[in-house]
């Protein structure tokens, strides 16, 4: 039987230049396969940075735009809460005349379209002829025009209602949790009321601004640099006054409520695993 041999060069001179023509031969090939190797190394490296640039951009701006819009809606309501201040001291200076009392509503209600209605809510028989409840009221309807009312009664009871208990208690300007007024506005509304006093210090009404949530709507979806942006506003019990109820609202007022200085963003997922980014 004829045996088969393999023969192994051991010459280190000759294995050396066996080598050398190898790697003459393919040394383009080398070149390009580190080459691509490179390339797709510097592609990933400026795929992430690219994408963690675009991220701080987008946190950046989408902050910058929320900070807008608060300062927007807290201007507004700043307006709001002048007016309804100088209402006080208007209806003070006036109280001698029960149905002058209807001029001061209507004539504001007039001037600041923003603002849906405005009230006087006077003590239980302050004027005796007016009965128990007397609440001139002025409102603006939808078509444009102003509806002004004695809007008090049994029925629209506003004795037991927050805006006027509010601030009758704490003798000063607040705004209440919102609410919905079938009676006078006629829309969800929030409401910011103040206490008249007379001149020996004695309570006498609380004056008030009815503000419709659908305003605060608009103000809220106004200008959006990214239209998938989802804006809410709350107030300081977390109730919701603006933005779209949504399963991400319902979540992101439980990161509020366990945090009350929370003031940072973080990242959830919504229902379909999508990262949500809320500040």
């Amino acid at each position: 039987m004829r045996r088969s041999h393999i023969k192994i060069n051991t010459n280190p001179k000759e294995w050396w230049q066996n080598m050398r023509t190898v790697m003459k031969t393919y040394t383009s090939v080398i070149v390009i396969i580190v080459a691509a190797l490179l390339l797709e190394l510097t592609t990933g490296i400026m795929y992430i940075a690219a994408q963690k640039f675009i991220q701080r951009t987008m946190e950046h701006t989408v902050k910058r735009e929320m900070d807008a819009t608060y300062m927007n809606i807290r201007n507004k309501l700043a307006n709001v809460e002048v007016t309804i201040d100088n209402m006080a001291w208007v209806v003070n200076r006036d109280l001698e005349s029960a149905d002058w009392m209807f001029e001061t509503p209507e004539m504001l209600a007039q001037y600041n379209s923003f603002i849906l209605g405005f009230g006087i809510s006077f003590a239980p028989y302050y004027y005796p002829q007016k009965g128990r409840w007397f609440e001139p009221y002025a409102v603006r309807r939808a078509n444009g025009t102003i509806e002004t009312m004695q809007l008090g009664s049994a029925q629209h009871d506003y004795f037991k209602a927050d805006f006027y208990n509010l601030a009758k208690n704490t003798g000063k300007g607040n705004w209440c949790e919102p609410y919905m007024d079938n009676e006078g506005a006629k829309a969800e509304v929030t409401t910011y009321s103040v206490p008249v006093y007379s001149s020996d210090n004695k309570f006498v009404a609380v004056v008030h601004a009815d503000i419709s949530l659908g305003w605060l709507n608009e103000l809220m979806n106004d200008e959006k640099i990214y239209q998938s942006t989802q804006r809410y506003l709350v107030t300081s019990k977390y109730t919701w006054l603006a933005g779209q109820d949504t399963p991400v609202m319902r979540e992101v007022l439980k990161v509020l409520k366990a945090d009350d200085d929370y003031t940072a963003y973080f990242t959830m997922e919504d229902q379909n695993g999508n990262k949500l980014h809320v500040f």
